[in-house]
């Protein structure tokens, strides 16, 4: 009976053994499992924080652009303003021209005088200001009307 015991004892260890080897097999793959697992996550993590970096550099540099856009366009609107109060002026200074032309088409008219024949230089002579035309044919409007 002390053999069957003895080789009880013996089958059991053996038994005991070879699930201990088992173990430890097993807990070596899951540990190598676990360990390119873990070497996978670190360079996914490498990639999304260089993507973060990226994308964080390209907001600010879309935050510069919007930033230098959005100065742009306030300096297009105040150019914009400022050639609407021009062309408001050009077109008040037309109206004046347009009244002076008729005032000088009227005297000259009354004086006999044909403009169509007068030569225009490209540039008023000197001393030749708008004022100084305008009083000009004021004298002349004022002859033409006392001449009649």
């Amino acid at each position: 009976m002390d053999r069957r015991n003895t080789m009880a004892k013996q089958s059991k260890q053996e038994r005991a053994r070879k699930y201990a080897d088992g173990a430890r097999e097993a807990v070596r793959r899951a540990y190598i499992a676990v360990s390119r697992h873990e070497a996978k996550l670190i360079v996914m993590r490498e990639s999304a924080d260089k993507c973060i970096a990226d994308l964080q550099a390209d907001k600010a540099q879309v935050d510069a652009t919007v930033e230098a856009a959005r100065i742009v366009d306030a300096d297009i609107a105040v150019m914009l303003k400022t050639a609407q109060e021009v062309a408001a002026s050009v077109f008040a200074l037309k109206l004046g021209t347009n009244s002076i032309s008729a005032v000088i088409a009227a005297t000259a008219e009354g004086l006999g005088m044909d403009l169509s024949k007068i030569a225009v230089p490209p540039e008023a002579a000197p001393g030749e200001s708008l004022a100084a035309v305008a009083s000009d044919l004021e004298a002349a409007s004022v002859a033409a009307v006392t001449e009649d």
